[in-house]
């Protein structure tokens, strides 16, 4: 995404309040055009003191702070861009409940998820106010289901997923009902959310979901494609890992 992006004259931001060094997140992000503001930039920058840190680094409400600010900066700019940011409060365990959040529930946890939402919906109402919104699209999505073991009273056989939603998207899906898909079809469908056209309406081996292209999964079966990811590539291992 940050290589497209940048060959199409778009500056790509990452911004998160922990370690950018932790799962490997730096080396892939730089490689892919992204500037990156962590935790250990935030000291720099003097936002925070050396030794300031909650929960995995600096907690949310002064990440949403610091974005307001980035984004007032280089929206000024004619430039695209391509801004990321990365919460943590919700992680487990009990996840990390900011010092302005009331106590709602008798669940930490819970509690950390409702002041988040209200973070979030206050993040998103800030950017619907300002100038660059009429030609901004909003991306939310999770990276995985929570770890938390034994928080939602469901089912066993409930398939839970990920939240994701489009805001100002500059197409209207073919079809947004009973979508079978995965990660990967977020990859396309961010750059065809901007309007983009993408020839064959597949990135790697992700579809555009805006489209009427049926995603791999929907083609083969889910079961069948989580099968073929797991299979091994002498050829990745030769010439592609390094």
């Amino acid at each position: 995404l940050g290589d497209i992006l940048s060959e199409n004259g778009y500056n790509n931001y990452l911004l998160m309040g922990s370690d950018a060094n932790f799962g490997g997140r730096r080396a892939y992000f730089s490689n892919h055009n992204y500037i990156i503001s962590d935790y250990y930039t935030a000291i720099e920058e003097g936002k925070i003191t050396s030794d300031y840190h909650e929960w995995w680094g600096y907690e949310d409400s002064k990440l949403f702070t610091y974005a307001k600010e980035k984004l007032l900066e280089i929206s000024q700019n004619e430039t695209p861009f391509n801004f990321t940011i990365l919460t943590a409060d919700t992680h487990f365990t009990d996840g990390y409940l900011d010092k302005s959040c009331s106590t709602v529930f008798t669940d930490p946890y819970a509690n950390s998820f409702y002041c988040s939402d209200s973070m979030i919906g206050e993040f998103i109402s800030w950017i619907k106010e300002q100038d660059f919104y009429q030609n901004t699209t909003i991306i939310i999505t999770g990276d995985h289901p929570t770890m938390q073991d034994n928080f939602y009273d469901i089912d066993n056989g409930y398939n839970r997923t990920i939240y994701n939603t489009f805001i100002n998207s500059r197409v209207i899906p073919v079809n947004n009902k009973n979508r079978v898909f995965t990660t990967m079809d977020m990859f396309p469908t961010t750059i065809g959310a901007l309007g983009a056209t993408i020839e064959g309406d597949r990135l790697g081996l992700g579809t555009n979901l805006f489209s009427s292209k049926k995603t791999i999964p929907e083609e083969i079966g889910i079961d069948e494609f989580n099968k073929e990811l797991k299979k091994s590539s002498n050829y990745y291992y030769k010439y592609i890992r390094k």
